[in-house]
């Protein structure tokens, strides 16, 4: 029975070091921009794991009575003829909680288990409770310790949580993009019942970080406007909702007079740069008072080998639409190989919808994974949304959406 408990302690030590040793030398190579930091504290745990395991090894082949207690300095202490008492098991075990708990984490959020995503938490529960009973077992027994691995045992579980702690919550909190948009129609000459416009869009990324291109579109919509003067109070408030005030609820659109992409889907707008377009364009002004300039972005916070194409029609398909529709698809990357096992394959979808009736087209950026399918049913598909938001590298975006307006009747 002693034996077969020394083959369990070095089984567990010997799988947690060679796990830590081997996920921190491919985060390394793969990801060594964004997981140096975790990958040195992962070897050092891993190391020290192994360490523990080669000083356990030589108590399987020593039969020994049941170690007994011995009086040092007023307290109890096992003699070193346990090896569930050697300092360097109880420090590689207590080191290893905070590694251990990083898949429990991101599995226990994500949507969608497969059969290697339950092997892989099932495991890490298991080294979790292990571990757990080793740190109770040595402080049931008054298990004392050398400074050096009291202060080795606190720093590294210490270390492992704040690099935990910065990467899945300070991090996306704080590096979502600030892209500035603003946007201007001034009249340039006005002959009979025609009048020409030119348009400027300006984008300048205020942000500390580089702002990467989900979709975009601008779009100039002539309008009949109508007005409120005559409007009673009971009127007035059907139409204020709260939202967005825009002024939209007083106006009916006429025509699209201008549309086109402002930025290339994938392109990456660096800290500090400044982008710029105008055109020119003609309103008649028989048909509209007003014509109003829309920009629409969605942007989302560079991610490195992040790959952007047009989304497969047989993955993606919009039911209940009256119109037609444009898809573009941004597979976000992972950063680490625990979220490249166990992540679902986060992908941003980004679609510009084109009503067939009297509204103006409009862009949605749907977020999905790409290990589920998307659903026919737009009940089902609320359900996979809800469950996208469970990715942490989907909080770090921004969608922004400006309105410019100019009269155009004589």
């Amino acid at each position: 029975m002693r034996r077969a408990g020394v083959f369990l302690l070095v089984f567990f030590l010997a799988v947690d070091g060679l796990v830590f040793w081997a996920s921190a030398a491919y985060d390394m190579v793969n990801y060594p921009r964004e997981q140096w930091v975790s990958a040195a504290i992962r070897f050092i745990v891993g190391v020290l794991n192994l360490v523990a395991a080669w000083n356990v090894w030589p108590y399987a082949n020593v039969q020994q009575p049941t170690p007994r207690l011995i009086r040092r300095r007023g307290r109890r202490q096992l003699s070193a003829s346990d090896p569930w008492a050697l300092p360097a098991v109880i420090a590689a075990q207590v080191s290893a909680i905070p590694m251990v708990l990083i898949p429990i984490w991101i599995e226990i959020g994500s949507p969608i288990n497969d059969g290697i995503d339950m092997v892989i938490l099932y495991g890490a529960w298991a080294m979790f409770i292990f571990a757990s009973a080793v740190i109770v077992a040595a402080f049931a027994r008054h298990v004392s310790m050398p400074g050096t691995w009291i202060a080795l045992t606190a720093l590294l579980p210490a270390a492992g949580l704040i690099q935990f702690w910065y990467l899945n919550f300070y991090k996306p909190s704080h590096d979502r993009p600030s892209v500035d948009v603003t946007s201007s129609i001034r009249e340039i000459s006005h002959t009979g019942s025609s009048t020409k416009l030119q348009a400027t869009i300006t984008l300048k990324n205020t942000g500390t970080n580089s702002a990467q291109v989900l979709g975009s579109m601008y779009m100039v919509t002539g309008h009949r406007m109508a007005s409120a003067e005559a409007m009673s109070t009971n009127q007035a408030s059907k139409f204020l909702d709260l939202n967005s005030p825009d002024r939209r609820h007083f106006d009916k659109p006429t025509k699209l007079l201008r549309f086109d992409d402002v930025m290339q889907a994938g392109e990456v707008m660096s800290p500090g740069q400044r982008w710029s377009t105008s055109f020119v364009f003609d309103a008649p002004a028989e048909n509209e008072d007003l014509v109003r300039l829309t920009v629409s972005l969605s942007l989302l916070t560079h991610l490195e080998h992040s790959r952007t194409s047009a989304c497969n029609k047989k993955h993606f398909k919009v039911t209940g639409f009256q119109g037609s529709y444009r898809c573009v698809q941004t597979d976000l990357p992972t950063q680490s190989l625990m979220r490249e096992v166990l992540e679902d394959h986060p992908i941003a979808r980004t679609v510009v919808f084109f009503p067939s009736g009297p509204e103006c087209p409009h862009i949605e950026t749907r977020y999905q994974s790409a290990d589920r399918k998307f659903k026919k049913t737009e009940k089902k598909y609320k359900a996979e949304q809800e469950d996208a938001q469970v990715i942490d590298s989907l909080v770090r975006d921004q969608a922004i959406e400006t309105f410019t307006e100019n009269r155009v009747d004589p």
